[in-house]
C-alpha cells in the first residue's frame, strides 16, 4: 500500500497487490551458504561460535511478509524484506551437536510454508585465544588506570 500526499490532491492511497485471498502457501527452500568446514565429509559441519548463514529461495502467488529462521525448532531470526537475511550462531548444546535448522515463510494473506530441513553438525572449537596486545602496552607506564585493555 502507498500513501502519496501533496498540496493539490490532499492525500491518495494506492493499493498496488492484490489481497492474497487464494491461500497458496509460499514455496521455500534453503541452502547452507558456504558453511562447510568438512567437504570431505558428507553433510555440513561448522565450528562452535561461528555464524551459519542459511540462503532462501523464497516464491508465492502475490507477496511474502517474512521470513522466520528456525534453529531446532525455535525461531532465531525474523526478516521482514528481500534479500532474507537468516544468519543463525552455531552453539554447543550437548556433545555431538547437531542443528536442525529450516524456515518458514508468510505470505501476506497468512499462509505458511516450511523449507527443507538442514542438518548441521557443529565441531567443537579447538583454536585457543591468544593475547596479541595490551593497553598501555608492554613496558608502558600509565598513572592513574585503573584498568587496562586486552587485545
Amino acid at each position: 500500500m502507498s500513501f502519496i500526499a501533496d498540496d493539490v490532491s490532499e492525500l491518495q492511497v494506492v493499493h498496488f497487490q492484490p489481497l492474497d485471498t487464494l491461500g497458496q502457501a509460499p514455496a521455500i527452500s534453503i541452502a547452507a551458504a558456504g558453511n562447510d568446514r568438512d567437504p570431505s565429509t558428507p553433510g555440513v559441519q561448522v565450528r562452535a561460535g561461528a555464524t551459519i548463514q542459511a540462503q532462501a529461495d523464497v516464491l508465492d502467488d502475490v507477496l511474502v511478509r517474512n521470513v522466520e529462521l528456525l534453529v531446532n525448532g525455535q525461531v532465531v531470526r525474523n526478516d521482514v524484506s528481500f534479500p532474507w537475511n537468516l544468519l543463525a550462531t552455531a552453539t554447543v548444546v550437548n556433545d555431538p551437536t547437531v542443528l536442525l535448522i529450516q524456515a518458514r515463510a508468510t505470505d501476506t494473506g497468512g499462509n505458511t510454508g516450511l523449507s527443507n530441513l538442514l542438518t548441521i553438525e557443529v565441531l567443537p572449537d579447538l583454536i585457543a585465544p591468544a593475547l596479541v596486545a595490551t593497553a598501555p602496552g608492554e613496558g608502558q607506564k600509565a598513572p592513574g588506570f585503573a584498568a587496562i585493555d586486552l587485545f
